[in-house]
């Protein structure tokens, strides 16, 4: 029996946090690049192709075509050059939604490896028109670049089926709401676990309780997931010093942060940086 969402999910459950196109038109011939990144990843080979490792499966995606990446999996690509014109080019999106502020939308999806020439056309045309818009300024700008970003996640949801345990997952999630948003708006500071009880109408002790059954984490520790989550998105997409990341997730100072940081990852900050950089695929 196929999975369902919940029947009401209010308008602004949904969120797209980022969006971000890139290209290149020159990338060393067979070059293996492994990345865990903090985005959803939609790439499409303009000429050559792609060969990607993703939990163990092998794919190959010819030029016209697409590989998918779910955020925080960690993937192998492969650049092959085309024999004839000897290079390879590529277009592809980064891209972050959330429900509730809390899920990752595309966590909840059985998503492909691989699209087809047909099913890639629309995201091609989506993408182009993002790179030009990059360059433009202006509220016009802007809110095609929103429109464009839903297009592009309504897009994946036509090719990938939701996973059968998402409806039960996001009513657990919407149930803790207003915990989640007070934790993600008080990330850079304190948080507690009273305080998000309280946030939530309910004692520490029935929270805690009912954050343990539905998330199977207890709240602490989902509130340093999310601020390792946040760092890891921040040293993907920004110019941001380590020290600033830092202060903006809560950390009490550096070191702090590169250690926990590196508990959680098994890489330094930097490292994670230079590996995972939304500017190259």
């Amino acid at each position: 029996m196929p999975a369902h969402l919940p029947e009401v999910i209010a308008q602004d459950a949904l969120e797209c946090v980022f969006a971000k196109p890139g290209l290149c038109d020159n990338y060393p011939e067979n070059w293996v690049h492994t990345k865990t990144c903090p985005f959803t990843i939609i790439a499409l080979p303009v000429v050559g192709r792609y060969e990607t490792m993703l939990d163990g499966v092998h794919s190959v995606c010819e030029a016209g075509e697409a590989f998918l990446v779910p955020a925080n999996r960690e993937v192998s690509i492969t650049h092959r050059f085309d024999p004839v014109k000897r290079t390879m080019a590529s277009r592809w999106l980064h891209a972050h939604w959330t429900l509730f502020g809390a899920v990752d939308f595309t966590s909840l999806l059985a998503m492909p490896p691989r699209l087809s020439r047909e099913r890639t056309k629309p995201l091609w045309d989506l993408i182009e028109e993002l790179l030009a818009l990059e360059v433009r300024g202006g509220l016009a700008s802007a809110a095609r670049k929103r429109e464009l970003a839903f297009r592009a996640l309504r897009l994946l949801t036509e090719v990938a089926p939701l996973r059968e345990e998402a409806p039960e997952l996001l009513r657990g999630y919407g149930q803790l709401k207003p915990a989640i948003a007070y934790a993600r708006e008080h990330l850079a500071g304190k948080v507690t676990v009273k305080q998000m009880a309280r946030a939530a109408f309910l004692s520490p002790s029935r929270f805690h309780a009912l954050f343990r059954a539905k998330t199977g984490s207890a709240p602490m520790r989902y509130v340093r997931e999310l601020r390792i989550g946040e760092a890891r998105r921040r040293l993907s997409a920004t110019v941001d010093s380590v020290a600033e990341i830092a202060e903006a997730t809560g950390f009490a100072n550096q070191f702090h942060f590169s250690r926990e940081f590196r508990r959680a990852t098994g890489m330094t900050p930097s490292a994670y940086r230079r590996a995972n950089s939304i500017l190259i695929l």
